[in-house]
């Protein structure tokens, strides 16, 4: 072996070495950086007639485990749909009230029993008869407007879907977009793994949107599928979401390049919370509404009823008898009807 094969070995060496301090310190200024991935340097062995010729550096790459981040990219798509369904849900209590304060619109039944109550002590009162009549639209006011504001919260929650549509759009044009720069920069031997990064962030996001799928393909960039399998993003480029709502009910489809629509799943994220909330907590909200207001306008109605003539007397006709006691009962004639 000449000097000069010598020199060769040692300054591939050097070069390799140097690769492997920049890579390092690279790391370790990242790694409070979110969405960095650590890096590490793949190296070969030069080999010429047989003989080791020194040390090559074949690239750099994501020490990122791909099970790890699917993982990952699952628990954000959970904890997404389950911070949408909380806070909905908390406005809605919060239009409810706290059931122990005396402001809640479950008080105002109690106040109704009350009215109702006191007026009995005494029937007289036409005072009391109007505040046991006025107990009584106070309620049904609370609950008409009550029911108006769940389905305003479920108008913003069809609302929000379309939002979260739009830009989730965008996330997929600027991840098959990546997939290119990635792939061209794999090939030419340069560093990938900063568009990897960002694709990384990108695709964190879009978890928090929908629930994703994602796979590395050949070249290094990735392939995105939604939760049942239907093709978002990749090489191919992005598929196209939309959202239809026609009443109550709303579809949610991914149109591929050069395909067509197909119904999906979203599959967790802020969308399949605001699924969750549109197409079945708020309407069971709204239904359990309407049977606790029915229920108690049945139960005002029996009372009623039961403290009713049957049939009731069209008319009612009185004779003066005289204020003193001798007097009505010695100039009584007749008969008298007393409806209560």
């Amino acid at each position: 072996m000449t000097i000069g094969n010598i020199m060769t070995m040692a300054q591939s060496a050097l070069q390799a070495a140097q690769t492997q301090v920049q890579v390092t310190s690279n790391n370790v200024s990242n790694v409070n950086t979110a969405g960095y991935a650590r890096k590490s340097v793949i190296q070969q062995q030069l080999v010429a007639g047989g003989v080791g010729g020194g040390v090559s550096v074949k690239g750099v790459q994501n020490a990122a485990d791909q099970y790890l981040q699917q993982a990952s990219y699952t628990a954000t798509a959970q904890s997404g749909q389950a911070q949408a369904v909380s806070g909905m849900l908390d406005r809605a209590q919060s239009l409810f009230g706290d059931p122990t304060s005396p402001n809640s619109f479950f008080a105002n039944l109690d106040g109704v029993y009350a009215a109702f109550s006191t007026a009995s002590d005494t029937p007289s009162s036409s005072l009391l008869r109007q505040s046991a009549v006025n107990a009584v639209s106070t309620f049904l006011d609370s609950a008409k407007g009550l029911a108006g504001s769940i389905g305003q919260l479920q108008s913003q929650a069809g609302q929000q879907i379309g939002a979260d549509v739009t830009t989730a759009n965008g996330l997929l044009q600027q991840i098959s977009k990546l997939n290119g720069a990635i792939t061209q920069a794999n090939l030419s031997g340069g560093d990938a793994t900063g568009s990897q990064d960002q694709q990384t962030l990108l695709l964190t996001q879009l978890s928090g949107l929908i629930g994703v799928n994602v796979t590395t393909n050949g070249t290094g960039g990735v392939t995105v599928r939604s939760a049942q399998g239907v093709y978002l993003a990749g090489d191919m480029g992005p598929a196209v979401l939309a959202f239809s709502q026609s009443g109550a009910a709303g579809a949610l489809t991914a149109t591929p390049p050069h395909g067509g629509p197909q119904a999906i799943d979203p599959g967790g994220g802020d969308i399949g919370g605001q699924f969750q909330l549109s197409q079945v907590e708020l309407p069971q909200i709204s239904a359990q509404l309407g049977e606790y207001v029915s229920q108690a306008v049945n139960q005002l109605n029996q009372a009623s009823n039961a403290s009713t003539a049957v049939p009731a007397p069209t008319s009612l006709t009185g004779q003066a008898m005289g204020m003193a006691l001798s007097t009505a009962v010695g100039g009584f004639a007749g008969k008298t009807t007393i409806a209560v």
